[in-house]
């Protein structure tokens, strides 16, 4: 069962990314956890930079412009790692059909699956940015020196 997969689907339908005529890649990336691996990216990378931000870090002169600087940092690493997943699990899958019909220039398979990693990595950068204000409103209280940040 994919925990991310009924998030990835509804934004598909809701931005028209979803098209039936290729419905072996979203099949694949349901059936292949490749939600899960975004849904997952997306979450613990702003996680982590925020305990380190919140936690680690003892300057306590930081800025606001620093926690934004974080948040930017945040989302740059998801949108790399979410375009790396994505690559892998589109452009080069562990399944027989789906890799026939990419390798079928007239099936336009290939051309498809190449537009899906900048949409969804695009996808992962925003909603990281939504996943680390929110961390950041959780650890601001329990922070000794960055508690005064984001506001």
């Amino acid at each position: 069962m994919s925990i991310f997969a009924p998030i990835y689907q509804g934004v598909e339908d809701l931005f028209g990314w979803y098209n039936s005529d290729y419905g072996l890649i979203f099949d694949y990336l349901y059936d292949n956890g490749g939600y899960d691996k975004f849904g997952w990216t997306m979450v613990l990378v702003p996680m982590v930079i925020v305990a380190l931000f919140y936690f680690v870090l003892k300057y306590p002169y930081a800025k606001k412009w620093h926690w934004g600087l974080m948040i930017l940092i945040s989302s740059v690493v998801v949108f790399g790692l979410t375009m790396n997943f994505a690559n892998i699990e589109l452009l080069s899958p562990q399944n027989d059909e789906l890799m026939e019909a990419l390798s079928n220039q007239e099936s336009g398979y290939q051309d498809f699956a190449e537009t899906l990693p900048f949409k969804y990595s695009m996808l992962n950068s925003v909603l990281s940015i939504i996943v680390g204000f929110l961390a950041s409103l959780a650890a601001k209280p329990f922070s000794k020196c960055q508690m005064h940040l984001p506001f």
